[in-house]
């Protein structure tokens, strides 16, 4: 299913825009989502309001950790917090294109095995230039070109 951002479930609460970076960090980390559907919070407490969800897969930009949260970052830039033990350590990639093409190696010349729409997200397999290999939802595996997507690690 196509999305956008963080699955909004609060109607009205403004979008933190502030773009936040780690201290000193040159680096950009990324976890991914280890659950079916993980709450990302306003806050680091689960005492805070529910911003939105984030899926299966999703990478998120991790900007900082307090304690067993991590303040995260989505591939539309929206910001919010998700305890860490939704999340796990390994890259993972989620369209950016409106239609991605998966192909069935890593170049313009091998055949298209199945297409992925914006906002779905895959594991990562390995990179190969500009290219990613990623686990497709049955188990296989595909090819999708490095600009139609965002994340990793």
């Amino acid at each position: 299913m196509a999305r956008s951002g963080f699955t909004r479930v609060v109607v009205g609460v403004p979008t933190l825009l502030l773009l936040v970076t780690l201290a000193g960090a040159g680096a950009v980390s990324f976890v991914r989502v280890n659950v079916g559907i993980a709450n990302v919070r306003e806050g680091p407490s689960t005492k805070t309001s529910i911003l939105g969800r984030a899926y299966e897969h999703d990478p998120l930009q991790v900007l900082t950790r307090r304690g067993a949260w991590l303040k995260v970052r989505d591939f539309e830039g929206y910001v919010g917090w998700v305890h860490a033990s939704l999340t796990e350590p390994g890259p993972a990639v989620i369209v950016t294109a409106s239609r991605a093409n998966i192909r069935s190696g890593p170049g313009t010349s091998h055949p298209v095995i199945s297409t992925a729409e914006y906002g779905l997200a895959f594991p990562v397999v390995r990179d190969a230039g500009r290219w990613v290999e990623v686990e497709l939802g049955d188990g296989s595996r595909g090819w999708v070109h490095e600009s139609l997507v965002w994340g990793a690690d």
